[in-house]
């Protein structure tokens, strides 16, 4: 698939400052994602690429069709980030990444914005579980039989 038509279908905008959920991108694209994923460590680089400034100034790229999130930025925590896309109007679902020991009920974190909520490590399964009720039209895959050879896709 060429990058321009990738370019039209909208984008998965990855927020994680993990290093291994940054890496999910590879994992995606092998698995039959056709949609661009976009990883993103910081909320401060989000806020860039959402409004396209600092860094992102002029960028012609769409806005996410969903953003997977980490509540823990190193800087900004990500209920900041949330109430952001809150005042911008942007009504981007968002699925918070958690993990084991979060304290943080799934009923606290829908009241301050998250659609859906999805435990680390992340699964493209569960991804794909956690996304589809929220806009079942915006991720295009391409049918595969398996994952290629070397990509392992239950984790990242």
């Amino acid at each position: 698939m060429s990058e321009s038509e990738k370019g039209l279908r909208p984008i998965l905008l990855i927020v994680d400052d993990d290093k291994e959920i940054a890496g999910c991108k590879r994992k995606f694209d092998a698995t039959g994602v056709l949609n661009p994923v976009v990883s993103i460590t910081s909320a401060g680089e989000a806020f860039e690429f959402l409004t396209r400034r600092g860094r992102h100034a002029g960028a012609t790229h769409r806005n996410p069709g969903v953003i997977l999130m980490s509540l823990s930025l190193p800087d900004a925590h990500g209920s900041e980030f949330l109430e952001f896309l809150k005042e911008k109007h942007m009504k981007i679902p968002v699925v918070v990444l958690t993990d084991s020991e979060s304290t943080q009920s799934p009923a606290m974190l829908r009241s301050i914005g998250a659609d859906g909520i999805m435990e680390k490590p992340i699964s493209v399964d569960g991804f794909l579980r956690a996304v589809n009720p929220l806009e079942p039209d915006w991720l295009e895959m391409r049918r595969l039989g398996r994952a290629p050879s070397g990509i392992d896709v239950d984790d990242c």
